[in-house]
């Protein structure tokens, strides 16, 4: 979170869904994954018992300041969900109007790749 990325989430269920948002995001994403090791260090339990989801919580991504105090929280409760996103231009398109490298090149839309491969 301290990076300023545009897209932070943390998840350990529907990860797909964070993964898609974050994909289709424009600008940097961090995911953050949970996930218990059943097998040499049982804290299933723990991070059950602990987990709350942002969504429900009636929280908006929208204000870095929040995110950052809501990514740090680990005592007691632990937030899932998005906690930051916000749009900004992606290198690609501020490069494209800068450079007559990419003027002279047809660069397909990284969606369009995406998208097939979803």
């Amino acid at each position: 979170m301290l990076l300023q990325n545009d897209f932070l989430a943390r998840n350990s269920k529907r990860l797909e869904y964070i993964f898609e948002k974050a994909i289709f995001h424009k600008g940097f994403s961090c995911i953050d994954v949970l996930q218990p090791c059943i097998t040499f260090n049982n804290t299933y339990e723990y991070f059950r018992e602990r987990v709350y989801k942002l969504e429900e919580a009636d929280y908006k991504p929208d204000n870095y300041e929040n995110a950052v105090m809501k990514s740090l929280e680990y005592d007691g409760k632990i937030p899932i969900g998005i906690f930051y996103d916000k749009e900004n231009e992606t290198f690609e398109s501020a490069i494209r109007g800068k450079s007559n490298y990419f003027k002279e090149r047809e660069i397909p839309e990284i969606e369009e790749i995406l998208k097939e491969k979803v």
